[in-house]
């Protein structure tokens, strides 16, 4: 089993600069079955290969294949008033809740 089947839809989860009250490190370790050292290592090299990604707005970590879907934005982007910036501008404005 490859990193990005294991941790490619990790959910949404924080990070601590304390491995032990870190989220991801947890989830990490879990999965692995390893301890936390082991865990911040791993955790180093899903993050250099993108296999997770950071969050911005929820300031968390989460699998790059548990992106938003097509269906979350539906009915959003789709407003007839006009947004400056055009449709990236709704969309922006669907993910961040201002639509």
């Amino acid at each position: 089993m490859t990193y990005r089947d294991r941790f490619g839809s990790m959910p949404k989860l924080k990070h601590d600069k304390n491995p032990q009250q870190s989220e991801v490190i947890n989830h990490i370790a879990g999965a692995m079955q390893c301890d936390t050292e082991r865990a911040s290592r791993v955790f180093n090299e899903l993050r250099k290969r993108g296999i997770i990604v950071f969050d911005r707005i929820d300031r968390a970590w989460h699998g790059a294949d548990n992106r938003i879907s097509n269906k979350s934005l539906r009915g959003c982007a789709s407003t007839q008033a006009p947004v400056p910036g055009g449709v990236a501008a709704k969309v922006w404005g669907c993910v961040r809740g201002t639509n």
